[in-house]
Order: C-alpha cells, then structure tokens, then sequence
C-alpha cells in the first residue's frame, strides 16, 4: 500500500518531458505507467479524440474485460479487444473495413490479474502482425509486469508540481461557479487564502482527481486541513450527498447506435 500511494512521491532525475498527446507517433509500442487518479484513462481518450481528428482509425478498450473475454469465450486478444472497442458491432470483421493503420488504446493492464501473461502475447503478436500499427497501453505501477513488455518504450505520468497547485485550484473553481453565476472576484486569492498554512495544496496536487475533488470541496465553502483523512471524510461526504445519476431507461431493447464523447480535460505533464 505504501509503494502503491508512494508512487508519485519519488524524486525522478535528468527526466525528459514531452506532450502526452505525441504518444504513439515516433515509437509505435510505449507503456504509460502512473499512480492512482492522475489522468492514464482521460490521456487514452484525449489520444483517441486526436487521432480520430487527424483520420486515423483508432480504438480503445478495457484490457481487463478483454481478458474476461478471451477466458470466457476463448476468443484471440484481437477478436476480443475489437469486440469490446467497436461494442459487440454486429458487422463482421468490422474493424478490417476502416482503411489505414489502427492505433490500440489498451486501458489497465494491472488490472488483468492472472491473465496478464496472456495479454501481453497478445499485445506482442498483434504488433507482431501489424508492425504499422500504434500501440499504447496504460498501467498502475503496483501489479504491472514489464517483463514481457520490455522493449517496449516506457513514460511515467507525473503530477502536478506545488507551484501550480492554486492558479489550477482556482481555474477549476472559476469553472465550477460560473455557471451558477457564483464566480468569485479574484479566486486566485481566495484559494491562496484557504490553502495557506496547510499541507492542503500538496496533498492536492497528488493527482489530477484529488485537485478536481477539492476544487468541488471549496465550491460548497469546504475548510481544507490538509490532513489525508479529513480529505477523505469530506470526500465521501460530497459523493453521498450528490443524487444518483442513474435514471430508469424506456429504450426499448435492440441495437444501439452510440458514438463516442471525449472530454478535453487539462492533464499532467507526462515523462
């Protein structure tokens, strides 16, 4: 556990950092490692967002249900992962029809368990057969294997650094509040203000979410200690007291037709 929320606390060296949104386009295999909450699902689809605008045909799926998938159905890491990317399409061999060279979005390979070893092969064979294709898998640090993945170009997501921490904080707010016409004069001081003499705006800048959920914390006039488990407190405090978003659905059962939805969220630099 230590090792697990520790992760973004190392001190890196001599690190070269580069924009999130190169990934896959000078080396086509590369494994994104990062801690909890800081941004590895909102980079795969600002990814996707991106390559679908330059025409590229791209993907993205769960590695975790791709191997419920092929444990359960005995199904190919190919056959599976499109299964899952074009939502059970019921086109046969839909993704051999879109011209061009795919680009694979893989979401959690920590999370795959004991079929991680089978993953991986899949991942190699499918680069393997496809050596014009883009790969890009995301992962925890803690239960991540990268022996087979070796070779493979690695990047670390990094969080914020302390300096960022208020003008970011109250970017949020000022987004949070100006729909409700509640925008504060100078939120940028009002944060500093709240912030200042706690260990707050460090335990903040940990990751992307942590500063989403005290930003919304500050917007209901919420006092930020800075002690983990006042923060924590707070925090389930605000998600039980938000409604529930599920609604009963009159849709009557067939085929959907969806598209996807990206959202263009601000994330951490990445090295």
């Amino acid at each position: 556990m230590r090792r697990y929320h520790g992760w973004n606390d190392r001190n890196v060296r001599d690190a070269k950092f580069i924009d999130p949104l190169t990934l896959g386009r000078f080396y086509r295999k590369a494994v994104v490692v990062a801690g909890p909450g800081i941004g590895k699902s909102t980079v795969l689809k600002r990814l996707a967002a991106t390559y679908a605008f330059d025409d590229v045909p791209v993907a993205r799926a769960s590695l975790k249900s791709v191997a419920t998938r092929m444990l359960d159905r005995g199904e190919t890491f190919a056959e599976a992962f499109f299964q899952i990317a074009l939502g059970d399409s019921p086109v046969p061999s839909a993704e051999r029809l879109l011209p061009g060279r795919w680009v694979l979005l893989c979401d959690g390979l920590d999370e795959c368990g004991s079929m991680q070893s089978a993953i991986a092969e899949g991942l190699l064979a499918y680069a393997t057969a496809h050596p014009g294709a883009r790969l890009v898998v995301v992962t925890r640090p803690v239960g991540y294997q990268p022996a087979a993945l070796v070779e493979w170009r690695h990047y670390e997501l990094t969080p914020f650094d302390d300096t960022s921490v208020t003008p970011n904080l109250a970017s949020l707010l000022d987004e949070i509040l100006r729909p409700s016409s509640r925008s504060l004069a100078d939120s940028y001081a009002f944060v500093a203000e709240k912030i200042k003499g706690s260990k707050a705006g460090k335990r903040a800048a940990r990751s992307p979410m942590l500063l989403s959920l005290s930003a919304s914390l500050l917007a209901r006039k919420a006092t930020l200690t800075g002690r983990r488990g006042d923060l924590y407190r707070q925090i389930v405090d605000l998600i039980e007291s938000e409604p529930s978003p599920r609604q009963t659905s009159s849709i009557a059962p067939g085929y959907a037709h969806g598209c996807w939805t990206f959202w263009a969220i601000s994330s951490p630099s990445i090295l």
